[in-house]
């Protein structure tokens, strides 16, 4: 198990929530995947928005009470949309969300 110090903060205005890590160099790693992914594809940032207010509403944003960090649904809508692209552009884009979750259920 990966022991990585972490520092929550919630904005009082807007009830966004930020973790803060330190001593780990991957997200600076991170940062090129994710500036690629909104330069190449868009409508990206809004469509891991969206899968992260479905999380939320549903209780399955926090990590340590089962439910998927922000940084895996970054990478599970790049490998979707980069694996699936071929077959969402043949069948119209109204497939993403049902592709999606045929795939990662």
């Amino acid at each position: 198990l990966l022991q990585v110090p972490l520092v929550k903060v919630v904005c009082a205005e807007t009830d966004v929530r930020v973790d803060i890590s330190f001593n780990n160099v991957t997200g600076l790693k991170a940062v090129s995947l994710i500036k690629n992914m909104c330069r190449t594809v868009p409508y990206f940032p809004k469509l891991v928005m969206v899968l992260k207010q479905f999380l939320y509403q549903h209780g399955l944003n926090e990590v340590f009470t089962g439910g998927v960090s922000s940084y895996s649904v970054i990478l599970m809508t790049a490998c979707f949309l980069k694996v699936c692209a071929l077959c969402c552009r043949q069948h119209g884009s109204g497939k993403y969300r049902s592709g999606f979750r045929n795939v990662f259920g």
